[in-house]
């Protein structure tokens, strides 16, 4: 069983395309399963990822949203718990094939490698609604420009203060397109309360930002992606090399 525990009750809701509500459930404990996780993978390396890595990290944000300094390797904690997150809701959708590859899902297990595909932002929440957690997936497939042909999957995981997102891009087939899907910035109008962190530049930053998301703005963050898109230059680390 994949549990975060946090301080106190809250209410999580995971949704799938088109705000649909898979799932609604109170507890102390964000716990997530899917068929994909054998009981190894969940006793043994998971079970570090989240324990000794991430649940440090991510503990203190989520139940009280003070001012911290987030190490690379912190940063790198919190990729490798969005992304194994990621990997894990994204299989709880029926009816669709998986977006992550068994290949992929192999390399992660093994080495906690994120692929270049992947970039996730940090943002942090203050509303009435703090105690509620949100699991949103979001999957597009662009129909006009450079994008057409690729498809888009978004995860939004917030609990209390805490919000993260990741976005995984791909080609839906690999004839005559490139060897890679261009790389997004977001809309400048969210860089005062999300901070791109992964690929990382192998920097330390500050947590939270200038800005909260808010009850009126979270569900706007979660579909944002369906907006304006812009590439952006960054590099590639994985969370193993800075995890060790």
């Amino acid at each position: 069983m994949n549990q975060l525990l946090v301080p106190s009750l809250y209410q999580f809701k995971q949704e799938g395309q088109k705000g649909k509500v898979i799932r609604t459930w109170k507890g102390n404990k964000f716990n997530l399963t899917a068929k994909l996780v054998c009981p190894k993978c969940n006793n043994e390396w998971m079970s570090d990822l989240e324990n000794k890595e991430a649940k440090p990290v991510m503990q203190a944000m989520i139940a009280y949203g003070n001012s911290t300094t987030l190490s690379p390797r912190g940063l790198a904690a919190i990729a490798a718990f969005t992304f194994k997150t990621a990997i894990v809701a994204d299989h709880m959708q029926k009816g669709k094939e998986p977006f992550f590859s068994s290949s992929v899902r192999h390399r992660f297990a093994t080495s906690l490698e994120i692929p270049n595909s992947i970039q996730i932002w940090l943002a942090s929440f203050k509303g009435k609604f703090l105690q509620n957690g949100i699991l949103a997936s979001c999957y597009y497939e662009p129909e006009i420009g450079v994008l057409r042909g690729s498809e888009l999957y978004v995860l939004t995981f917030g609990l209390g203060y805490f919000v993260v997102q990741a976005l995984a891009r791909k080609w839906k087939k690999s004839v005559n397109r490139p060897s890679r899907v261009p790389t997004f910035r977001q809309n400048k109008g969210w860089d005062g309360c999300a901070r791109y962190f992964w690929p990382s530049d192998d920097a330390s930053i500050i947590w939270p930002s200038n800005f909260y998301l808010s009850d009126n703005t979270i569900k706007a963050f979660c579909d944002r992606w369906q907006y304006l898109i812009i590439p952006p230059n960054n590099s590639h680390v994985s969370p193993k090399s800075v995890l060790g």
